[in-house]
């Protein structure tokens, strides 16, 4: 019996993917946090509610534009319906995330080049042929994907296929229901995540340019349908989308320095590493008037990279992954037509030096991204130890999230917790509001009023020699409610008089969590 080829693969990246995410290599103390607050928060306020609150402020100065998208809404609801944890939530919505990646490939491919088996060949392409992974959203390494699976970026990739595929169906057949399916599907993209909307948005362009025979009219409708979309996007409750494409880009301009770093690390090198032998394929390609899409969008898209480096942007560098998407294709399209030059792999000649030297190279990074993304900035440790960190680790792992767990049950979704500035950034992942934190968390620093005062009295708070009353006179000042000290991170464990003062809810290993008297 034959093995349909796709299918298989996917099945095994599918279970390469189930294994490793069991082993949750996740940087808890970095995205994850955010990610789940956000989910949280709208989670336990109602879903059309537009007012809702940025979750560690006090006073907020309102929500961060992003942080409602689409997506995440989406997981909120199932959320709500399910009762599942976050951690669950995203896990699921990983898995989901790269099902999406493959089909949609796997449809584009087939419709746009008429070669199914294409994509059996592009995903480990795109999967494995790098260099050192990545570990940015917008990344579709394996090694960036383990972190970034369960992002809106991630969803919004895997779902721009999708729309490629209907443009293209359109485009041929002329119904016009391809068409108006279009218009959903641009809306949930724009509302999930601008960068991919660019990428989804530029190739759209090249494929209608490109399309044989040039036909205005089916041009001007998808011109419509993507204004429509917008138009309909501008509707989204939750934050002003208008705003965001205006200020979006150009937001925090940063200096000439700062900006150069990002956008021409040597570490960019290293990163891309085999990802650039596709760039003479693309003037391969392009003298022999070949793959026109391949040629155009790679051009593009690196003209999109250089623009939004002298605009300063700070996100706009990420482009990089989608000028790495069209050299990818390029050498998928490559090994593919080679293959069957490659049938004797034992006997090298003229005709097929390159492209075996490209198939071991990519056998290589096969073998070196598996091993990385397996140990990833664990070091070359014992497979004893990989397991003790991963789960001891106070910043990564199962043993970290199952730490703060009983914040869940304990804690009101809207009570205002005091804690140590760095425990502060844990909190709003499972329940109950910080009154502050670290200076320096970027994700949260625009959104508090009166930063320094609040920092300044949580200093105050976790002194030794801070009296009694003092610490009620900052718990009355704000309306505290919880009280979480965590030993492992304030100068000193909880006073005595402080905990026959409180009601002690709960407490293990480094961490008691007081309930504050409602007459206190």
């Amino acid at each position: 019996m034959k093995i349909p080829k796709y299918p298989l693969l996917v099945g095994l990246l599918f279970l390469f993917f189930a294994v490793t995410t069991y082993f949750h290599l996740h940087d808890y103390y970095s995205d994850y946090l955010p990610h789940s607050a956000i989910m949280n928060e709208l989670t336990n306020l109602p879903l059309n509610d537009p007012k809702l609150r940025f979750f560690p402020t006090v006073h907020p100065l309102g929500p961060i534009p992003f942080s409602y998208d689409f997506y995440t809404w989406g997981l909120a609801l199932i959320k709500k319906i399910t009762g599942l944890s976050s951690l669950t939530i995203f896990n699921m919505a990983g898995l989901m995330n790269f099902i999406l990646l493959a089909i949609g490939l796997h449809l584009f491919l087939k419709e746009y080049f008429s070669t199914p088996e294409l994509s059996f060949i592009l995903l480990p392409v795109m999967l494995f042929f790098w260099g050192k992974s990545w570990d940015f959203s917008g990344a579709y390494d394996v090694g960036g994907l383990m972190i970034n699976l369960y992002k809106p970026s991630s969803f919004a990739f895997a779902l721009s296929f999708f729309i490629f595929t209907l443009l293209i169906k359109y485009l041929r057949t002329g119904k016009m229901f391809y068409g108006f399916v279009l218009l959903p599907s641009l809306s949930i993209l724009i509302l999930t995540n601008l960068l991919p909307t660019f990428f989804a948005l530029g190739t759209m362009v090249l494929l209608l340019l490109l399309h044989k025979p040039f036909q205005i009219k089916k041009i001007l409708f998808v011109l419509g349908l993507t204004i429509l979309a917008f138009t309909l996007a501008t509707s989204w409750p939750y934050y002003s989308l208008i705003q965001l494409v205006r200020d979006g880009f150009l937001l925090h301009q940063m200096t000439t320095p700062e900006i150069t770093s990002l956008y021409f690390s040597i570490e960019h090198l290293t990163r891309l590493g085999p990802v650039l032998l596709g760039v003479p394929l693309i003037f391969y390609y392009g003298w022999k008037k070949r793959y026109p899409l391949i040629v155009l969008g790679f051009f593009l898209f690196l003209a999109s990279f250089l623009t939004a480096f002298f605009l300063k942007s700070p996100m706009g560098w990420r482009l990089i992954f989608y000028v790495s998407f069209f050299l990818h294709l390029g050498l998928a399209l490559y090994l593919r037509e080679k293959l069957p030059v490659l049938s004797n792999i034992l006997v090298l000649t003229t005709k097929n030096i390159f492209p075996f030297f490209l198939v071991t190279i990519g056998l290589g990074c096969l073998l070196y991204q598996t091993v990385s993304v397996t140990a990833k900035e664990l070091g070359f440790r014992s497979f004893q130890e990989v397991l003790h960190f991963l789960n001891e680790n106070p910043k990564r792992g199962r043993g970290f999230i199952k730490k703060f767990q009983f914040l869940n049950r304990y804690v009101p979704s809207d009570a205002l917790i005091l804690s140590d500035m760095d425990t502060a950034l844990v909190i709003p992942a499972f329940s109950g509001r910080p009154l502050t934190y670290q200076e320096g968390a970027s994700y949260y620093d625009p959104f508090i009023q009166k930063l320094g005062e609040h920092q300044s009295d949580v200093v105050e708070f976790f002194k030794p020699e801070t009296s009694l009353q003092r610490r009620f006179e900052i718990v009355k000042k704000y309306g505290i409610q919880f009280v979480l000290w965590n030993n492992e991170r304030a100068q000193t464990p909880p006073p005595e008089d402080f905990k026959k003062a409180v009601k002690v809810v709960y407490e293990k290993d480094s961490l008691t969590l007081f309930e504050i008297p409602s007459t206190s």
